[in-house]
């Protein structure tokens, strides 16, 4: 059996479709957010999210910055050449293989990735405070769920 066809006696309960409902708008409405802090900063979403992986690994290649933004080479090579123009990130060639490069934040990348982390957790607060919590493999349907402990 396929996971995209699940069999009639797997069918969700009602409760866990406005579940699964519920957590795809709030998902969404926090990428929206987040796709506004990143304009509002002169980003866009991908060299937020470039950023971010580079700050949490302090050095990335372009291979794997493309698996994390899920995107191909050349779409990551243009968004890191764009953070390269805005002095976002530095380049250097590896030491260990001068066939790739090794990528760091600069100083302004790193005050500029601090300032949206910041932003981005207040977001982020706000979605968990609504988002339906998975409890045993499924979603907890309850609205005390949905609610801050607060």
């Amino acid at each position: 059996m396929s996971c995209m066809s699940p069999s009639i006696d797997a069918s969700p309960a009602v409760a866990e479709i406005q579940a699964l409902s519920e957590f795809r708008y709030r998902l969404r409405h926090y990428l929206g957010m987040s796709e506004k802090i990143c304009r509002a900063n002169g980003l866009t979403s991908l060299q937020y999210q470039a950023l971010l992986h580079i700050f949490s690994e302090d050095a990335y290649s372009l291979a794997a910055i493309a698996e994390k933004l899920q995107c191909r080479l050349a779409t990551a090579a243009r968004v890191l050449n764009r953070c390269v123009s805005l002095s976002l990130i530095e380049s250097r060639v590896a030491k260990e293989n001068q066939a790739k490069q090794s990528l760091r934040l600069s100083a302004k990348g790193y005050k500029l990735i601090s300032h949206l982390i910041v932003l981005h957790q207040q977001e982020l607060k706000q979605l968990l405070v609504h988002l339906p919590i998975p409890q045993h493999g499924k979603f907890c349907t309850s609205p005390v769920c949905w609610k801050s402990t607060d």
